[in-house]
C-alpha cells in the first residue's frame, strides 16, 4: 500500500514497511532504468529511488525520540537524547523541522551539515520562554556526527540490504502505474515530477503519521 506526507519541504512516500522521504537537493544524476519485467510505464522514472545512509541514520533517530520499542545502540545515546531534547521543545512545528530536515537532500555525512544547522533560528519562544534553538542543534549534530561511524558499521548494513530489495520490488510493482502515484504527489504533497525526476531517500524508519495517495485500487506494493 504507498502512503505519503508533507513536512514542510520534505515529501514522504510510504510503501508497506519502508519509507521514501524526498528531500531537497541535487536531483541531476541519470534516472534509474525501469524494472525489465514493467509492461505499461511511461519513457522514464518519476521518482528517482535513492537508497543513502544519512537520511536513513537521522529518521532512524526521529522514530526513536517517540518508540522505545526501536532498538537504539547505546553508541547512539548521546544523539538519541540530543533529539528528544528538540522534539521536547519543538514538538510537530513542521517549520523547524524543516530546518533540521530538508539539508539532508544534499549531504553525504553528517559534517556536511553544519552550515545549514548554524542557519537555523538562533532562539524560539516556547509557553513564553525564550529558548535557544540553535544551541539545541549544534549539540546535537555534535553527537550525530559522533554516532556516525558507528551507524554506518552497525546498524547500516542491514538496513541497506532490506532497503535495497524493497526498492527493486517497488520499482517492478510501482513502476506501471507511477504516472498517477505522481500525480497524487504533485496534488497533495506539491512535489512536481514533469521535469527533472525528484529524489526520494528510501529509509526504514519514521515518526510520522500517514495519508494515502491516490493509486489504483489493489494496488499492492512490497507486500
Amino acid at each position: 500500500m504507498t502512503r505519503a506526507f508533507a513536512t514542510g519541504f520534505m515529501a514522504v512516500l510510504l510503501v508497506t514497511g519502508s519509507t521514501l522521504v524526498g528531500c531537497g537537493g541535487d536531483a541531476q544524476e541519470k534516472p534509474k532504468a525501469p524494472d525489465s519485467r514493467a509492461t505499461v510505464a511511461p519513457s522514464a522514472p518519476l521518482v528517482e529511488l535513492r537508497i543513502e545512509p544519512l537520511p536513513d541514520y537521522f529518521f532512524f533517530l526521529r522514530r526513536a525520540t517517540h518508540d522505545e520499542l526501536v532498538n537504539v545502540p547505546s553508541f547512539l545515546g548521546d544523539a538519541l537524547r540530543e533529539l528528544k531534547a528538540i522534539d521536547a521543545v519543538i514538538g510537530d512545528n513542521a517549520t523547524l523541522w524543516e530546518k533540521l530536515e530538508a539539508p539532508l537532500g544534499g549531504a553525504h555525512a553528517a559534517a556536511e551539515l553544519e552550515g545549514a544547522y548554524d542557519t537555523v533560528p538562533l532562539e524560539i519562544e516556547k509557553d513564553g520562554e525564550k529558548i535557544h534553538f540553535r544551541d539545541l542543534v549544534r549539540a546535537f549534530h555534535r553527537a550525530f556526527r559522533e554516532g556516525e561511524p558507528g551507524f554506518i558499521a552497525q546498524v547500516w548494513p542491514a538496513h541497506k540490504k532490506l532497503l535495497e530489495a524493497r526498492r527493486a520490488t517497488y520499482r517492478q510493482e510501482a513502476y506501471p502505474v507511477q504516472a498517477k502515484i505522481a500525480a497524487s504527489l504533485e496534488k497533495k504533497l506539491g512535489v512536481r515530477t514533469s521535469k527533472t525526476p525528484p529524489p526520494v531517500f528510501m529509509v526504514v524508519e519514521s515518526p510520522h503519521a500517514f495519508v494515502h495517495t491516490e493509486t489504483p485500487e489493489g494496488t499492492q506494493l512490497n507486500a
